[in-house]
């Protein structure tokens, strides 16, 4: 009876899959849309939101100078037009009905249901090569239950990394069909998908070589062709080619960035391809026939393409995207940069779909059939490459995720072809330990983004709070860099920090302004950027009243200008307390004025009449 009404209920959700998971991810986002504050929660959002609207003000499809940080200055953000694009198309349909900020502001609330919906479509799609109906829903849901997922998909939350997820989800579809089918179209595909995943993120990179790498393990144990992996790596290199064609970085088409889609990048995947080409000439010549005389023949080939990427572009292919004099006065203070070796509680957290996948892996590998195997180890060895960095930087565990989701997929498909769960008994405990996981998993994405979503909403400020208090003469505003994108985006005045490392000289002379001892450097700091206003977060402005001033008494005798404004004591000429701030604005805020002119007034005063 149990046995024949599961089987009722999955081949009704079969017949109607797309419907039912596009449904169910479509009411969480708007459970999510409902509990918000109607305000973006993190900083990309903001400068995403930003550069769409210097984008259609502009109407310029070539890069601009960002002028919303480093002010007067500017910088050259890394991020691309492909991202502009993917955020003007839910923004396009409020254009006409209210004005550009606020259109995009809606905007980025329809990107996040909009970006869901079609990862969870694309799960499903790439799961239906290998993957009976109830693994695809697990599938499904082992992408979205890791905090480093579901914490992108809250409401507003226009990010870049779901858009690249989404990207390596149909590249691993098209993988997944070609080595099915072994048809060299999918390759193809899968080629020109990676190469603009790279225009999305140089994350993108990373993702496509790790791919590689699978494709080439199996090519080393004879279970991979060596044409299909030459397609993809061609393929990537002519897409990733265009990609650079159509929108090449602010400093020209042939300068090199390893922080964006540059000509560095698409050199390596040309190199690559060109590598891969040698080596099937060597196959079909038979000059390598054994797993060493590949092996050291692709090593060779390999030794040769970095040679002629460092002869191209020397120091530039070792460089960090982060300056070095970043690391201390910034990076080490970012969370995605953090390792999450330091804690076994948040690797777990952070890590656990790779650790899955990956043992699930291992344990299923030898029972796969052929197809299987060259699956496993196209998602399995980019997924354990991916875990293994993020132990050290939080950021890559989440692009491990569409890794850890597919290729646990393919591995329970292994195990549920096993002669053991051909038994009636044995297949109805499987299903009920289903329904468990989809229920554990539905429980950690639900109460998991609400906690999140009703936590950022504490975090992010309020324009209408702050705004009225801003000093009345033109000019940027100082504050943490963190806060640099949300505060140039709610106050229309541009800012010095940011936290993007394109904006170093931002960040450092932010960093140097706000713990300076000296006044002196201090004001030449806010003269050179033009500063009128300084605005923080009050310390620990969520706790109780006691320890909100606990907290100030512990800034009193520390000579750095952020805790003189902190106290409001030794405090600068130069520098004034915001006139008419109520008490529930100081309490979160804390609001001071630039004016020079101040300094000089006792003497203008001292003056006779004219």
């Amino acid at each position: 009876m149990i046995y024949k009404l599961i089987a009722a209920i999955r081949a009704r959700y079969e017949k109607h899959e797309y419907f039912w998971i596009v449904s169910a991810v479509l009411a969480w986002q708007m459970f999510l849309i409902a509990v918000s504050n109607g305000l973006m929660p993190e900083t990309d959002n903001y400068t995403h939101a930003m550069r769409l609207a210097d984008f259609i003000r502009s109407k310029s499809w070539a890069e601009i100078l960002y002028r919303h940080d480093n002010n007067p200055f500017g910088q050259i953000l890394h991020f691309t037009r492909i991202n502009d694009l993917a955020l003007l198309l839910p923004t396009l349909p409020f254009l006409p009905f209210t004005d550009l900020k606020d259109a995009i502001l809606r905007g980025c609330f329809l990107y996040q249901p909009v970006m869901a919906a079609l990862s969870a479509a694309a799960l499903i799609w790439t799961g239906r090569v290998f993957l009976p109906v109830s693994i695809r829903l697990l599938s499904v849901l082992l992408y979205f239950c890791p905090p480093a997922i579901y914490s992108l998909f809250v409401a507003g939350r226009a990010d870049h990394h779901v858009f690249l997820n989404l990207a390596w989800i149909a590249v691993l579809g098209c993988l997944f069909r070609g080595v099915k089918t072994q048809r060299i179209r999918w390759f193809k595909r899968a080629g020109i998908l990676a190469g603009v995943s790279v225009w999305i993120s140089p994350e993108g990179f990373l993702m496509q070589l790790a791919a590689t790498a699978g494709l080439v393990a199996g090519w080393l144990f004879r279970i991979q062709n060596m044409r299909q992996i030459f397609l993809f790596a061609f393929w990537s290199f002519l897409s990733a080619a265009v990609c650079l064609v159509l929108n090449p970085p602010m400093q020209g088409l042939f300068f090199a960035d390893n922080g964006r889609l540059s000509v560095l990048l698409v050199a390596v995947f040309g190199l690559a391809a060109a590598a891969f080409a040698l080596e099937r000439l060597l196959e079909k010549r038979k000059i390598v026939a054994t797993f060493f005389g590949r092996f050291f023949s692709l090593a060779f080939l390999t030794f040769w393409a970095f040679g002629i990427e460092l002869f191209l572009f020397g120091e530039k292919v070792f460089a960090s995207p982060i300056p070095p004099e970043l690391f201390e006065v910034w990076a080490i203070h970012i969370s995605e940069l953090q390792p999450t070796i330091v804690s076994a509680k948040y690797m777990l957290m952070i890590n656990f779909p790779s650790i899955v996948a990956t043992a699930a892996g291992v344990l299923f590998f030898a029972r796969a059939d052929v197809r299987r195997k060259k699956a496993l180890l196209t998602a399995g060895l980019p997924c354990l490459f991916f875990f293994l960095a993020a132990l050290f930087s939080y950021r890559f565990g989440r692009i491990a995720v569409p890794f850890a989701a597919t290729g646990f997929g393919v591995a329970l498909s292994v195990a549920g072809g096993g002669s053991v769960l051909r038994k009636k008994t044995v297949a109805i405990a499987a299903r009920v330990l289903d329904f468990c996981a989809v229920a554990v998993a539905l429980y950690m994405i639900l109460y998991g983004s609400y906690l999140t979503e009703t936590g950022l909403k504490k975090e992010i400020m309020r324009p209408e709070d702050y705004v009225p208090y801003l000093s009345p003469k033109k000019g940027g505003v100082l504050t943490s860099s963190s806060r640099g994108p949300e505060t140039a985006w709610g106050s229309d005045r541009p800012v010095v920090g940011s936290p993007y490392h394109s904006n170093a000289q931002g960040i450092q002379d932010a960093y140097e302004t706000l713990y300076a001892t000296d006044m002196n450097r201090v004001g030449e700091l806010l003269r050179l950027h033009e500063i009128t206003t300084v605005l923080l977060d009050a310390p620990y402005y969520e706790a109780p009243e006691k320890a909100r001033q606990k907290a100030r008494e512990s800034f009193k005798n520390k000579p750095e200008f952020s805790s003189r404004l902190i106290v409001g004591r030794d405090l600068p000429c130069f520098v004034v307390k915001a006139p008419g701030t109520p008490k529930e604005v100081d309490d979160r805020y804390i609001i001071y004025h630039v004016d020079f002119n101040r300094c000089f007034a006792p003497l203008r005063s001292a003056l006779p009449p004219r």
